[in-house]
């Protein structure tokens, strides 16, 4: 993923098979789940978002995205 704000998607560039991506919003309202590793972030307003993501492998990791 890159550091950069972004105004529209997200990719997860992994070589992990996704389970699952949880997105929550700045005061951790739950928003969305998928496993697709683009994330379409046009309807959501500015501001912070945070990911969550496990892997198949029961791996797992949580980022902050900037939506502007």
């Amino acid at each position: 993923m890159s550091k950069k704000p972004t105004t529209d998607f997200i990719t997860i560039e992994t070589d992990l098979d996704i389970k699952f991506i949880d997105f929550f919003d700045s005061i951790g309202k739950h928003l969305e789940t998928t496993n697709e590793k683009t994330i379409n972030l046009q309807p959501f307003e500015t501001g912070f978002y945070i990911l969550t993501i496990e892997a198949t492998d029961g791996s797992k990791g949580s980022f902050k995205v900037m939506k502007k």
